[in-house]
């Protein structure tokens, strides 16, 4: 294996540290905390939305 990736990257200075593993758990993205920071947002830009609209009202 060690052959086989100096030849592809070209290079004589490569070292082998340790092999590579899979994750067992997803890192990234959060699910639980982009749900949660787009419901939080969701409801701040609805509420100013409907803030500036009941301020901007014109109508008697």
């Amino acid at each position: 294996m060690n052959k086989q990736i100096r030849s592809m990257m070209n290079v004589n200075n490569v070292t082998i540290v340790s092999e590579a593993t899979a994750p067992t758990s997803q890192s990234f993205p959060n699910k639980k905390l982009f749900a949660l920071a787009g419901l939080v947002l969701g409801f701040l830009i609805s509420y100013v939305y409907v803030l500036l609209r009941d301020v901007t009202d014109t109508a008697s």
